[in-house]
């Protein structure tokens, strides 16, 4: 006797992501796709958009955070910053091109 997956999410249990970006960006991808697929119950469909809305907003806040880090680093008014965002992309072997 073979036992059930444990890394797949019943229908019932909306998938829940990581505390990294990438994993709950992953888990949402999911939960969109499961809820389109149109196999759900209404009660799982709710509990998939609900768990859809969090994860959505862990992303927003973890996008925040790394946009505050950034600005922080990057700010070429602040003495205390790191190099200018910009001195880094047009760095000689920067793959970014200015327009």
């Amino acid at each position: 006797m073979t036992k059930p997956r444990q890394n797949s999410p019943q229908p019932d249990e909306p998938q829940q992501g990581g505390d990294d970006f990438e994993s709950s960006l992953r888990a949402l991808e999911t939960l969109v796709e499961q809820l389109e697929g149109g196999q759900l119950s209404l009660a799982d469909s709710l509990k998939h958009f609900e768990a859809g809305v969090k994860l959505a907003r862990h992303c927003h806040s973890l996008l925040d955070t790394a946009q505050l880090t950034l600005t922080q680093l990057t700010d070429a008014n602040d003495p205390d910053s790191e190099v200018p965002l910009q001195d880094v992309l047009n760095e000689p072997g920067s793959n970014e091109t200015s327009s």
